[in-house]
């Protein structure tokens, strides 16, 4: 990872800046549009209970067409109902701190595949960025937001793992995990391992030179457990 001159606590605090300044004013939203359905009015999230009882539930309750599955999401809904009796405020201010978190992840990517400003200059961008309006906006944008937290750690370690050579046995298990949970947040998370394919064939190249067939090896078993957990996740959607 490239480090930039300077101090990095203040890009750090400038980017976390721009993304409370960019959400944060969400913060005093209410509940609107699917809020209503899946957050105010759905009993599945109004009393806590085990994160392996919502993944036996649809996203969208019975009453209204019981479709899509992302028990993650509808797990940590149920937590933050808990832990604010329902206040919409404490959805949008978990929002609001994925949305930080996101971007300084953005960063560390960057950091990955970029000279350091062009990495603060990328991050900047997604803090600010107006097409995740609906994503920061919206109570259960928080789908999106973690999904894109899960696809931006695996994507991070993958890059660091291929640094040092064949993907390691924690990183793989850790990449089969983050598929999990990133489509378990929501459905589109299921195409990590085709990001991580682009990041093999674009970026690792720039760093590491290696034969074809010593690349198929260091990364075939990472992406043979994914597609093995990727197939049951989705077995365990269409049963669900």
């Amino acid at each position: 990872m490239k480090r930039w001159p300077g101090s990095r606590w203040a890009v750090v605090t400038l980017l976390i800046g721009l993304a409370v300044l960019s959400s944060g004013r969400a913060i005093g939203n209410g509940f609107a549009f699917d809020d209503v359905p899946i957050v105010q009015e759905n009993s599945q999230i109004h009393e806590l209970a085990p994160p392996w009882t919502y993944a036996q539930q649809s996203y969208w309750p019975p009453d209204d067409l019981g479709d899509a599955y992302r028990p993650w999401t509808i797990w940590c809904l149920a937590i933050q109902w808990a832990i604010g009796g329902g206040a919409p405020w404490v959805f949008h201010m978990v929002n609001t701190l994925l949305t930080m978190g996101t971007t300084l992840l953005v960063l560390t990517l960057g950091l990955e595949i970029l000279p350091p400003l062009g990495a603060a200059v990328a991050a900047a961008l997604f803090a600010v960025h107006p097409v995740h309006v609906e994503a920061t906006g919206n109570i259960v944008g928080q789908g999106e937001l973690w999904l894109a937290m899960f696809v931006l750690i695996a994507s991070i370690w993958y890059l660091r793992d291929r640094r040092a050579g064949a993907l390691s046995l924690p990183c793989r298990l850790g990449l089969a995990a983050l598929l999990v949970l990133a489509a378990a947040a929501k459905e589109q998370g299921i195409v990590l391992p085709g990001i991580l394919a682009l990041l093999e064939w674009a970026i690792v190249p720039t760093f590491r030179a290696e034969r074809l067939g010593t690349r198929i090896r260091s990364v075939a078993p990472a992406f043979f457990l994914m597609a093995v957990v990727g197939g049951g996740f989705l077995a365990a959607r269409y049963g669900v």
